[in-house]
């Protein structure tokens, strides 16, 4: 009636490894995203924040209209129309900077630059990689604390607190 148990296999090292790689690159690839929201916020996703709640959100509209974004302010007046539009997509480049300071927040820049370049992109300077990097993040800690304040619940991202998400 019942089967025999089978036995349980016990993971090398190498396979243990490997799988908490994995799970360490599914949770980078999922911060990198939330990472992208917050230093290049897409103006169709904060729009559709804002036009759920006008008041609510009225000081990311005043950010939005002191930074010049028109393209926030036509998304969120088709979203108000009820006209649907396609999120806006991120470059191949931003995608993986934000992977890769997702994946280990404390890279070394020529390390960076390094694994940039395995990846297809045009060579970067060092410096040029670390300057991107203060700026986004404090682009991100800008936009968080502004949707913070706005009543958002932050969840955490590994870039932006230090490697502790």
């Amino acid at each position: 009636m019942h089967s025999p148990k089978k036995p349980v296999h016990r993971m090398s090292n190498d396979e243990l490894s490997q799988a908490l790689f994995h799970f360490e690159a599914k949770r980078a690839r999922r911060e990198a995203i939330e990472l992208l929201n917050l230093v290049r916020p897409n103006a169709f996703a904060l729009s559709q924040l804002a036009a759920q709640n006008l008041k609510r959100y009225k000081e990311l509209i005043c950010r939005a209209a002191d930074e010049g974004r028109t393209e926030f302010f036509i998304d969120l007046g088709k979203t108000l129309e009820g006209k649907r539009r396609k999120l806006n997509t991120y470059s191949k480049l931003d995608q993986d900077v934000a992977f890769i300071l997702c994946f280990d927040p404390k890279i070394k820049s020529p390390h960076a630059v390094k694994l940039l370049k395995n990846l297809g992109h045009p060579e970067m300077s060092p410096e040029s990689f670390k300057q991107m990097k203060y700026n986004w993040k404090r682009a991100a800690a800008k936009t968080r604390h502004l949707l913070e304040k706005a009543g958002w619940k932050y969840l955490g991202n590994t870039f932006l607190d230090d490697g502790k998400a």
